[in-house]
């Protein structure tokens, strides 16, 4: 027996359904002739087609009579015989022959570029190629294409459903007037962060990620940056209001280790999947995504941070470089209908003996591409008001909802970011201006 394909199983299925066609044909949800590897058992399965679709009863005798001797009849009923003619195993032995099949063409398809490797192709052609292979065979839907009146139609319930319900087109970030202003983190949007160095973009990034996966949303949180060691730490310290400095020292106070190990065991079943990801070449990285997309089925994506991010192959400039990975991502966002966050770097002042000033759109480091691919650019900026720390949120690009400025609370020691109640309390306890 070729170890990819299993006669066996062929002809326990098919007695199966020569003995209950009707359920058989139920179970075997998705069963055609190239399933069969052996040409006899293909006549067979197709021959048993025709007799039901020309309103015959399926049942062994038909079955011989309709064959018109290109099968022994002895072969039909011998399936019968050595195999139990039960529908018992049809949604199983299915699976296997789909499973033998998808390998048979992707070992016929990687012999193709295998080939073209031999006539000289191009590395990135071929990876591209073997790619696009891999996941052709994953489980997804298959595009369709509907006229105006069904997309409208679609849309129209999706308004009704935010109408009824009050709800954003996006999901809950768990700052009321981000989810105002922005509709919540819309799939299909790539979503920038940007700070310069330490202001706290990553936290912030972890504080949305956390509020999200709270309501049952599964995220993923890809670093290039810090370990999942680091971030998880950070995580219970803003889930427990624990101060980070503690879990630092050499000997540990003993309740602040006990309660750090309850936080711990609180936020473990939390679908957030935090991955450190060593290998920053895009090509990999977009295979990781769709990995988690596709086994871990999550609905948001945290991407920290783009500068550290390579396309993999040598390009002219930085600037192209980046504008690849930003049009990428959008792509994916598209695609999959999720929300991408992608941080990133902003360029510093050039002078460093003035206070930092909020940052503008020129100051996304490298890369114009990055504006122009972002749905939505938050740019942050820290700064102190009457000893509080406040980190500014400025919507600086937001192509479906308003623009302006946000502030939060920032509580480092526990990585804690909290909206302020309203901007006219903010006016009132800061003596902020507008």
């Amino acid at each position: 027996m070729n170890q990819l394909s299993s006669p066996e199983t062929e002809e326990r299925l098919l007695a199966a359904v020569i003995h209950n066609y009707d359920e058989a044909i139920i179970r075997a949800d998705g069963l055609h002739s190239k399933l069969f590897t052996k040409k006899l058992h293909r006549i067979i399965y197709q021959t048993l087609l025709e007799l039901s679709n020309g309103g015959d009863k399926v049942e062994e005798l038909a079955l011989v009579r309709a064959l018109q001797g290109k099968v022994d009849a002895s072969t039909i009923v011998g399936m019968g015989q050595v195999h139990i003619p039960s529908v018992e195993f049809v949604e199983a032995d299915t699976k296997a022959l789909k499973d033998l099949f998808h390998l048979r063409v992707l070992k016929q398809q990687f012999h193709n570029i295998l080939r073209n490797i031999d006539e000289g192709e191009l590395p990135s052609v071929v990876i591209e190629k073997v790619e696009g292979l891999v996941l052709s065979l994953q489980p997804q839907g298959s595009t369709r294409v509907e006229d105006l009146k069904v997309i409208s139609n679609n849309w129209a319930d999706e308004l009704t459903l935010r109408y009824d319900s009050q709800k954003p087109p996006g999901l809950y970030t768990g700052y009321p007037s981000v989810d105002k202003r922005m509709g919540g983190l819309v799939p299909g949007q790539l979503v920038i962060i940007g700070s310069r160095p330490g202001v706290g973009k990553t936290t912030l990034a972890l504080n949305l990620a956390s509020n999200i996966s709270r309501r049952d949303v599964s995220v993923g949180f890809i670093s290039l940056e810090m370990t999942a060691s680091e971030l998880t730490e950070k995580l219970i310290c803003l889930e427990g209001e624990i101060d980070g400095s503690m879990l630092k020292k050499a000997r540990i106070d003993g309740e602040v280790f006990k309660y750090a190990l309850e936080i711990k065991t609180k936020i473990e079943g939390s679908p957030l999947y935090i991955i450190d990801w060593s290998r920053s070449d895009l090509h990999s990285l977009i295979n990781l995504v769709k990995g988690l997309i596709y086994r871990q089925g999550i609905q948001l994506l945290f991407i920290d941070y783009l500068q550290l991010m390579e396309v993999g192959r040598k390009t002219e400039t930085r600037n192209q470089e980046l504008a690849k990975i930003t049009r990428t991502l959008k792509a994916l966002a598209v695609k999959y209908r999720i929300p991408i966050v992608l941080l990133s770097q902003l360029n510093r002042d050039p002078d460093k003996t003035k206070k930092p000033q909020r940052p503008r759109l020129a100051h996304l480091r490298d890369s114009g591409a990055i504006e122009q691919d972002a749905n939505v650019v938050l740019l942050l900026h820290s700064t102190k008001k009457k000893g509080h720390e406040i980190l500014e949120m400025g919507i600086a690009k937001n192509r479906s909802g308003s623009t302006g400025r946000i502030d939060f609370s920032f509580q480092k020691k526990y990585s804690r970011i909290s909206e302020l109640a309203r901007h006219s309390e903010q006016e009132a306890l800061f003596g902020m201006e507008s």
